[in-house]
């Protein structure tokens, strides 16, 4: 695979919607993960809302496929349930949850379609307050490092991994499709 050499350039427009679009390749840039390109993707074609993006698993992929994010411990499958359990610990909370937060995001992305914007809106740190775990919009994950502009976990499902030294690296576990907006679920 041939990396660019330059670093990409941020996309300030957002053209019409590109319902049928698909982005399912690497992102890299020198060895990296490229928010860069994952931004101007969605911007190009999803008006930069990935309220008109759902992430569909690729042929054959599901949660049993995939070999990284998974070292934290299991996955929490019910949303707003991944601090049930929670054990005492040193945290600023005091409780540390018994699930891994990579693997539940990354359980709950591979079980799709999923809309983009839900899935990274749920993904994002709930912070450390025990009310905030309770929504049931959010998996109650209060650390994990992901954000909705930088969605760590999206593009380690795009690269094949977290890093160069992931033995999948470079093959993309699922495609981002634009779909247009999408009625909220209820």
């Amino acid at each position: 695979m041939a990396l660019s050499k330059t670093a990409p350039q941020l996309l300030t427009t957002a053209p019409a919607l590109n319902i049928g679009a698909t982005l399912g390749k690497a992102l890299i840039y020198q060895n990296g993960p490229c928010f860069i390109s994952y931004q101007n993707w969605l911007t190009a074609n999803a008006m930069a809302k990935p309220s008109n993006v759902q992430i569909v698993p690729n042929k054959g992929i599901n949660y049993n496929s995939i070999n990284f994010g998974l070292r934290g411990g299991p996955a929490c499958k019910k949303m707003g349930g991944y601090m049930v359990g929670a054990t005492p610990a040193q945290t600023p909370t005091g409780l540390k949850s018994v699930y891994g937060p990579r693997a539940t995001m990354l359980y709950h992305a591979l079980n799709a379609p999923t809309n983009l914007h839900n899935w990274l809106n749920a993904s994002v740190s709930c912070g450390n307050k025990p009310s905030a775990w309770a929504n049931t919009n959010k998996f109650g994950i209060p650390t994990g490092g992901q954000s909705y502009k930088n969605p760590v976990v999206l593009l380690a499902l795009l690269n094949g991994g977290f890093t160069p030294k992931s033995p999948t690296w470079g093959n993309s576990f699922v495609t981002l499709k634009v779909v247009g907006p999408t009625a909220k679920t209820k």
